[in-house]
């Protein structure tokens, strides 16, 4: 009896090693293989992936590529499973002997791609109010700002891997509100109600996370040149500044 007992009791130790084993192997696996990882990069960037390593970051597989374009040499690492770019920085500049046919910097994806990724994520009845390409601490980035049924939503897209650095709304509070921003038409109409002139210059903007008209109306009688403020919901004019 004691023989068997120790029999099932090593049997069971074996299967439950197995197991164990087993699951560590498949932890290790990614949606993704390797050669589908140098795909999608070489895809998107001009240059040579020169090593791939998949490895675990808190039980998620991710994938440390390094990759040498013509502009230099880079780290990019991976989500194993999405294959979604979450970080990428530039390790060194290029070798000179380095020649990968013609030479072609690593450029930003376009606005219209941009666009497209935002509203792979909203609603299908978001409307894009102002997107713009601007230089963030060394970092290019595309500032997308969309008109959702919800509110106001405010996007900063990495401009070179398309990762969604920031994502964050202003909801509606009021009914006035809900019928989204005035016109571009009416704000200028608002803004030439108070000041005489012609219309120089109108952007769409956010500030102070408040989404506002900046209308530049110049006087050719005075000589002199006024900048309005106003809010793009309830059409107030919030400020008046003259340029002497």
């Amino acid at each position: 009896m004691v023989k068997r007992l120790y029999l099932f009791l090593g049997v069971g130790a074996v299967l439950l090693v197995g197991v164990v084993f087993v699951l560590m192997i498949s932890s290790t696996d990614a949606a993704l293989l390797e050669e589908e990882v140098a795909e999608i990069v070489s895809d998107r960037f001009s240059g040579q992936v020169t090593s791939i390593e998949l490895v675990q970051r808190n039980g998620h597989p991710y994938y440390d590529v390094e990759f040498l374009s013509p502009n230099g040499v880079y780290y990019i690492q991976m989500d194993g499973e999405s294959g979604l770019i979450h970080i990428m920085n530039k390790l060194a500049d290029r070798d000179d002997e380095y020649v990968d046919g013609p030479g072609h910097e690593i450029s930003p994806i376009g606005m219209e791609e941009a666009e497209r990724i935002i509203k792979e994520t909203v609603s299908e009845d978001s409307r894009v109010l102002n997107l713009e390409l601007v230089e963030q601490e060394g970092r290019l980035i595309y500032r997308i700002q969309l008109e959702q049924p919800d509110g106001i939503g405010r996007f900063e897209v990495d401009a070179l891997t398309g990762e969604i650095l920031l994502y964050s709304i202003d909801a509606v509070e009021d009914d006035d509100s809900s019928a989204g921003p005035i016109t571009r038409d009416r704000a200028i109409e608002i803004a030439l109600g108070e000041v005489n002139g012609e219309v120089d210059d109108v952007d769409l903007e956010e500030q102070n996370g408040r989404l506002v008209y900046e209308i530049e109306i110049e006087n050719k009688e005075t000589d002199r040149e006024a900048t309005l403020i106003i809010d793009a919901y309830t059409g107030e004019i919030l400020s008046v500044e003259w340029d002497d």
